[in-house]
Parts: structure tokens; sequence; C-alpha cells
């Protein structure tokens, strides 16, 4: 049983998108693979439009208008998804860890919250409560970025000294992939550059070592 709250862009509208990857969204993807694993869903967004697009990806979805009228309907869970506005992250990831006794995973847009304090509060629940959280940083799930960790902590280009990237778009949502990537990489220094918004997806990474370098353009394509 799967819930998923909000139906914004990374939650379905990004499945429209020529330029992404698909699947490219939390429904994109859950529709994926409803032929191969069996999969009750239900949507919550309060406007109707939403999840009228929404439905028109996943028809069999059970939708609500409010996250309390799900709750309501004490369906029990194994995964949520919560893809809301930054500031309503931490109530309703409490209300779902409160109440739900069988969560697996509970699956949480970037940022986990808006501050660490909240952020701490929802991983000490989780952890008392026994759920694992994870915070979508789709590229560490994306095999063109998983193969340049490999070739990282391989040793490939030799100890890495040096990360710049380039990115376009909000650095709430697209730059802190590229302060993700650093993290991830272990990268001891570095330099991000936005340039704004383009009509295209600009994301591009140059890892270098002492003894090579790795270049990554086009999203990792």
């Amino acid at each position: 049983n799967v819930l998923l709250v909000g139906c914004g862009n990374i939650a379905v509208n990004f499945e429209d998108d020529p330029l992404r990857v698909k699947p490219a969204s939390h429904l994109g993807c859950l529709n994926h693979f409803k032929d191969k694993v069996k999969l009750n869903v239900s949507i919550v967004d309060y406007r109707p439009a939403a999840l009228k697009r929404a439905l028109k990806l996943m028809p069999d979805a059970k939708s609500y208008l409010s996250f309390d009228e799900f709750l309501a309907t004490k369906q029990p869970l194994n995964l949520a998804v919560i893809a809301t506005p930054d500031d309503t992250h931490k109530t309703i990831a409490e209300d779902i860890l409160e109440r739900q006794k069988n969560l697996d995973l509970l699956f949480i847009e970037k940022p986990l919250a808006t501050s660490i304090t909240d952020a701490e509060q929802i991983i000490d629940l989780a952890k008392k409560k026994h759920v694992d959280v994870a915070v979508n940083h789709t590229r560490r799930w994306e095999q063109s970025w998983i193969d340049v960790k490999h070739m990282v902590d391989r040793g490939d280009i030799g100890k890495l000294l040096y990360m710049t990237g380039i990115y376009g778009g909000d650095p709430w949502r697209v730059g802190i992939h590229m302060a993700d990537l650093a993290n991830w990489y272990n990268a001891p220094h570095g330099a991000i550059m936005t340039y704004g918004k383009f009509p295209y997806l600009l994301f591009e990474v140059d890892l270098l070592g002492e003894k090579g370098r790795i270049r990554v353009t086009d999203n990792g394509r």
C-alpha cells in the first residue's frame, strides 16, 4: 500500500517533460512498476486539477482532496511519499509516523525539512518507530552518476582534488543536487555555479584528480 501526498511537478508533472529520462516523477515510477508489483496507490492533493492530471497517469489510484480525508480511512501503508511544500514536510511526516504501524519507508522530497531541528525530529521519530527515511536526491539512483561514484572510489583518477559544477535553476531545487554529489563523492574542494533558468536541463560536473579527470555533461546522459 502506497501513499503519495502532493501531485505537483516532481510527483506527477515531470512525466510530461520530453527532456527528462522516464520515469521522471514519483507517480511515474509507481506506474512503471505496477505490472511487476501489486500496488494499491492513494494520492492526495487539495487541487482537483492536480488530482485529475495524476489520475490520467494512474487511473486506478484512489484520490483524496485532503490529507485528513485520507487519514480518516485508516488505510495501512508500506510506503509513503511526501512531495508537498517544504514547510509542510515535518507535520505530515510526524502524522504518518505516529499513525502507521507497518510502514517500511518514508520517502520525502528535498529538503527533508526547513530547519535542522525539524529534520532531526523527523529522524528521531522514525528511529523510534523503526521506519527508514530517504530524501529524494535522485542522482544517487541514476546509473551514470553511480558509475562516476565507482570510478572515484576505485581511484581511476587518483585522489580526488577538486569538483566544479554548473547548473541552471533554483539552488533549493537543483543546486542542492550538486552539493549532494560533492558530499557523496567526498570532494575536498569545489565550486558550484548557477546561471539562472534555461529552456533545457543544464547540469554538468567536472571532477579533477591527481591522475585524471572525469567530466559529466548533458545531465549524465
